[in-house]
């Protein structure tokens, strides 16, 4: 196999105007008329999970996960490929950011440093990537063998991408498989308001039309998303020709995939939980690649960690445990943080104050939220003194104060669905 490398003449044309495409050399079967099989493999949305962790199934408690396991898969699976000179490309649809306490200390570098030794092939920009602020992104795209791909986000003065928009794999002499990414509009309200204040987003759609009419001449197009199932599916009506799409973000199991037209949609949950596999079949004439086989194999505890990625992960949890095994305090209250019911009802994380609607109240609250993220308009113009600290340092310091935290759930909250329902 050829060495895997980013030419550096390539990577200033991408910084100079903003559309070139990074051309990564693999393995090459010159004047071959046999179709040309090929495997991408893909996970998304990690959230810093590299651990592996217990989920409830079935009121069982079982482990699921860990980046260690996933490596081994592809190893695996990249070992037999090459036993039959079958390219494998890894590809990682966004969100590898913002979850946990590790991807809090250390804001993606033990991630990068995995996916560097698992050598991934491209990230597509998701929108938790800017949560620990621009430079922070700007440092692990340095430290990347890999190029982060976006073809819709822009410097607002310039006017230039910030990624690259796509990546292209030779397969042979001139046919190339190339992946474009895009990356979803929520980025400019999921975000801090400072960490994005320098950039943009520009439409999706249009952006994917603008990369596949670059790059269809060179063969089958993928395209790697970090945006809503619904704007995946608009983008496979505007764009038919793609060979498949590779989702993130809604962080769900398309199984079985979607298709719009003939456009197959895939996305793998999250966490790590999945590997996703496509096996497509490149005809060298027309240049199309068509769907194999595809399958999510599930990431469970019977696999064999990867030695080296082991050793990262443990390496960088050793030292963030040294941050975090101080006990600070006393839960009297099972707090039920389960994505699934946080998201969508009223839990026991809160206090037991009564509200008065006749007074005027002296809150405390993120300042993301303070400044209108996620679209929560309330506090957005609103007088407010900034206290510089983390909301985890106010949090440890009330526990500390307190020496015992209790919640309940009051019923002050109802849901407009609920209440209107039947009417």
């Amino acid at each position: 196999m050829m060495k895997r490398s980013r030419p550096t003449h390539i990577r200033i044309i991408a910084i100079s105007i903003g559309i070139a495409t990074v051309i990564v050399p693999l393995l090459v079967y010159a004047g071959s008329k046999a179709p040309i099989n090929v495997t991408v493999l893909f996970f998304n949305d990690t959230h810093g999970y590299l651990m592996p962790f217990k989920v409830k199934t079935n009121g069982n408690k079982e482990e699921v996960g860990g980046i260690a396991r996933l490596a081994t898969l592809i190893k695996k699976i990249r070992a037999e490929n090459n036993q039959k000179n079958i390219r494998t490309i890894v590809l990682i649809a966004g969100d590898i950011l913002q979850g946990t306490p590790m991807s809090t200390v250390f804001k993606g570098r033990p991630d990068i440093e995995c996916f560097n030794v698992m050598k991934v092939d491209a990230i597509t920009m998701g929108n938790h990537e800017l949560d620990f602020g621009l430079n922070n992104f700007l440092d692990l795209k340095k430290i990347a063998s890999f190029p982060f791909l976006s073809s819709n986000i822009i410097y607002k003065e310039t006017g230039k991408l910030i990624c690259e928009p796509s990546a292209s794999f030779k397969l042979t002499a001139n046919i190339y498989l190339s992946v474009i990414g895009i990356t979803t509009k929520k980025l400019l309200i999921t975000t801090k308001s400072k960490n994005i204040k320098n950039i943009d987003v520009l439409d999706p759609v249009q952006a994917v039309k603008n990369s596949f009419d670059r790059l269809k001449d060179m063969g089958p197009l993928l395209l790697l998303s970090h945006s809503k199932h619904k704007t995946d599916r608009s983008i496979a009506m505007a764009v038919p020709e793609l060979s498949a799409i590779i989702g993130g973000h809604d962080q769900i199991l398309l199984s079985p995939y979607r298709k719009v037209g003939k456009v197959p949609i895939f996305q793998a949950f999250e966490k790590c939980r999945y590997l996703g596999r496509i096996d497509l079949k490149i005809d060298p004439v027309s240049k199309n690649a068509r769907l194999v086989k595809s399958v999510y194999i599930p990431v469970t505890v019977d696999i064999e960690a990867d030695s080296k990625i082991e050793q990262i992960v443990k390496r960088h949890h050793a030292q963030q445990d040294r941050k975090f095994k101080e006990i600070i305090g006393e839960s009297r209250t099972f707090f039920d943080g389960e994505r699934e019911k946080i998201r969508y009802e009223v839990r026991s994380i809160s206090n037991n104050m009564q509200i008065d609607p006749e007074k005027i109240y002296r809150v405390a609250i993120t300042d993301f939220l303070a400044s209108g993220g996620d679209e929560y308009k309330l506090f957005d113009g609103k007088p407010s003194e900034s206290t510089q600290l983390p909301l985890r340092e106010l949090i440890v310091d009330t526990i500390r104060a307190r020496d015992y935290v209790a919640g309940s759930v009051e019923g002050r909250i109802v849901r407009v669905e609920e209440e209107n329902k039947g009417n």
